[in-house]
């Protein structure tokens, strides 16, 4: 057996054939794959409709008066219409006086004159404290049933020699959707 000489370039390229006829198949192959991107967009508008003001009647100079928003028909009433089981986020400002001319009359919220419910009917609703924002969702029911009531009671603190008139101020709700 006669033995040849192999030159040192054909030597690399010999070792090179063998080192890729090694490396794995997977990496001599290449592949594709999708995913859609889906939006849907909503044709349900956030909407606020205000139902009832809060109506003290007629009080007497010294006598404070309080409006409980679960059991009083007088509380303040909104209702909000959204997307189905939407996550809001309702913040409700406040007036610290009520005025007729120059003359003014406090108000005050307790920790307890703010209720929410899904529903019509504020026997069963959730009471929370007005001063602070109320994160829930909407009731997940087709419209006009996609639903969020919330009412407002409060007190209002005649002084003994309160100036005789209506007195007024305003409850603002806002209302957001959070994105959740």
């Amino acid at each position: 057996m006669v033995r040849r000489a192999v030159s040192p370039r054909l030597a690399a390229v010999l070792a090179l054939a063998g080192a890729a006829s090694l490396a794995p198949l997977a990496a001599r192959a290449q592949g594709t794959a999708q995913v859609a991107a889906l939006v849907d967009i909503s044709t349900t508008a956030l909407s606020i409709g205000q139902m009832q003001d809060v109506r003290f009647g007629n009080v007497i100079a010294g006598v404070p008066v309080t409006i409980d928003p679960r059991t009083n028909a007088n509380a303040g009433q909104f209702v909000i219409h959204g997307n189905r089981n939407a996550q809001i986020r309702v913040t409700l400002a406040l007036p610290a006086t009520l005025t007729t001319g120059t003359w003014t009359m406090p108000i005050t919220f307790s920790a307890t004159q703010g209720c929410w419910r899904r529903q019509a009917g504020q026997g069963g609703c959730t009471r929370f404290n007005p001063v602070n924002a109320v994160v829930q969702r909407i009731r997940n029911q087709n419209a006009p049933n996609n639903t969020f009531y919330v009412w407002v009671g409060g007190t209002v603190s005649p002084a003994a020699v309160q100036h005789t008139g209506v007195y007024l101020g305003t409850i603002t709700l806002t209302v957001a959707y959070t994105g959740n």
